[in-house]
């Protein structure tokens, strides 16, 4: 879909601010992004990205599903997903937990998409003669946790 042939893997590591950190937080809220801009949230009303980073610095953000907040607002297939931002100002090459150093990236591979769609034969979905049954069940949570776990 979209020309996506690949799916890039990264190691992240990160430090909060002391800031942060005195709230007891290692993240700070996910907020959407948009063309590489922060936006905010498309779901709840949290203000400009600038509110964050002039309290906490460019701190990741994080969103776990289970908690709902800020997205999403009722339960998905993946209850156990969990959605980052990583703000560009905060990227450095070992973070030490200053407002500009809180995320670095490592590569880590990448996971080609036939590939991972050879795992599961079926029908339905087919690209150039190739079919797959990797994506049928969307909205089933057991079939959901056997594609993150493939």
């Amino acid at each position: 879909r979209y020309g996506i042939m690949r799916i890039k893997r990264f190691l992240i590591t990160t430090k909060a601010t002391p800031e942060l950190y005195l709230h007891g937080m290692n993240f700070g809220v996910r907020y959407s992004y948009d063309a590489g801009k922060c936006t905010g949230s498309n779901t709840v009303h949290l203000g400009p990205c600038s509110r964050t980073w002039e309290r906490y610095g460019y701190v990741p953000g994080c969103n776990n599903f289970r908690d709902k907040y800020p997205w999403p607002k009722v339960s998905t297939s993946y209850p156990d997903g969990i959605w980052y931002d990583l703000p560009v100002g905060g990227k450095c090459e070992k973070p030490t937990g200053a407002w500009n150093c809180t995320w670095s990236a490592e590569d880590a591979g990448e996971i080609r998409l036939d590939e991972l769609e050879r795992t599961r034969h079926g029908y339905g979905y087919c690209c150039h003669g190739n079919c797959t049954g990797f994506w049928q069940g969307v909205f089933s949570r057991s079939a959901s946790k056997r594609r993150v776990h493939a």
